[in-house]
């Protein structure tokens, strides 16, 4: 079993839903993105560059964005105050906005490259 199964199963019943959702959301829709386990959690890159990963936050998964301080985004869901770092806190199944988070990993990765 990969890493990154592991840190899903460990999770409890509601974040492990909502960690199964958001990974099948980034491997569908982004091929181009790598999946590896880093900081202890899933990470996604693209050619070698951090684009987002999946951290765990009671009550449910937090969506990071590596360079989301550079992301504009509109409806103001980013958390975090560091110098990059942004993350979108995700608490249940009905706060995947799946065409609001592809259009973000979209810019992210675009400004990546």
């Amino acid at each position: 079993m990969k890493e990154i199964d592991v840190f899903i199963e460990k999770l409890d019943a509601e974040q492990t839903k909502i960690a199964k959702q958001l990974r099948a959301l980034i491997l569908d829709n982004f091929p181009e993105l790598e999946e590896i386990y880093s900081w202890k959690m899933p990470v996604y890159t693209h050619k070698g560059n951090k684009i987002v990963y999946l951290q765990s936050s009671k009550p449910g998964i937090n969506l990071g964005f590596n360079e989301g301080a550079n992301i504009h985004e509109p409806k103001e869901l980013f958390q975090g105050g560091g110098k990059s770092m942004r993350h979108i806190k995700v608490l249940s199944l009905k706060d995947i906005d799946e065409t609001y988070f592809k259009k973000l990993l979209g810019l992210a990765i675009k400004n990546a490259d």
